[in-house]
Order: structure tokens, then C-alpha cells, then sequence
């Protein structure tokens, strides 16, 4: 991570645990999960994360074992 891309990854990552913390976006209809989208949609939109650092982070066991 470039040092440039610091205090946008900084200030993504501390909104979208907030809304982990309180459970939903108050005033929007965004859950945990919608957060969480949203956040790792930003971090590659602010080139914090490539596309490619985005898709290595996915932990599919995770993802399945949660989706079945």
C-alpha cells in the first residue's frame, strides 16, 4: 500500500467497522454484509486494493461454508 493510499484505507476501514459494530447504516437500509461490500468495493475504487489483492482476500471457505 502506497503511503498516498493510507488515509482513504484508514478512513474506509474505520467507517465500515462502525457499521459492523452497530449491525446496520442508520438511515439507509445497509446491513453488516452490505457494509462490508461496500467497504472492499471503496477500498478498490480509492486504489488501496487491486482487483486482484481484492480477489486473493476472499477466504471461500468462509464464503461457502456460510452461503450453504
Amino acid at each position: 500500500m502506497a503511503p498516498s493510499s493510507a488515509l482513504p484505507a484508514i478512513l474506509i476501514f474505520a467507517a465500515t467497522y462502525l457499521v459492523l459494530a452497530i449491525g446496520r447504516l442508520p438511515g439507509f437500509r445497509v446491513d453488516r454484509t452490505g457494509a462490508a461490500i461496500i467497504g472492499a468495493t471503496l477500498m478498490v475504487a480509492c486504489n488501496v486494493l487491486t482487483v486482484t489483492d481484492a480477489v486473493e482476500a476472499i477466504n471461500t471457505d468462509t464464503s461457502c461454508c456460510c452461503s450453504a
